[in-house]
């Protein structure tokens, strides 16, 4: 299979050996599955982060949009990692998801919301790529 490979904004499709001015390099590509599509993106920031905010604010907390989606974040998308000893939460950002990954960050950010504080989501993510 051809795909594209960028580097330093030029466009390679060339598959097996690359050339770039740093050196010869071979490539193994594994295709992991598209990326999230702008739908979902704009679903979980225009519905999602937006809904948690205004739970959020009905329990007097008040905070930006990009506050909410962060909280989510580190909810759903962190993990426990240990580096020399140290312990910390790595939340992983939400630009490295795939389309099934991100699908399934939204549903459970959906079904807690739901479960936690009662509230349903305004939108279903299928409705909103439908109307979209």
């Amino acid at each position: 299979m051809i795909v594209p490979l960028y580097y330093n904004g030029k466009e390679f499709t060339h598959n097996g050996d690359i050339k770039f001015d740093v050196g010869m390099y071979n490539a193994n590509i594994t295709l992991i599955g598209k990326s999230k599509s702008k739908k979902q993106r704009a679903y979980f920031h225009g519905v999602v982060c937006k809904h948690f905010q205004r739970i959020l604010e009905n329990y007097g907390d008040i905070v930006s949009l990009n506050q909410a989606k962060e909280k989510l974040k580190y909810m759903f998308l962190s993990e426990d990692v240990e580096i020399l000893g140290d312990k910390f939460k790595y939340v992983r950002n939400t630009e490295d998801l795939n389309m099934k990954d991100y699908r399934e960050f939204i549903e459970k950010c959906v079904n807690w919301m739901v479960s936690e504080f009662q509230e349903p989501i305004p939108e279903s993510l299928d409705n909103y790529i439908r109307r979209n």
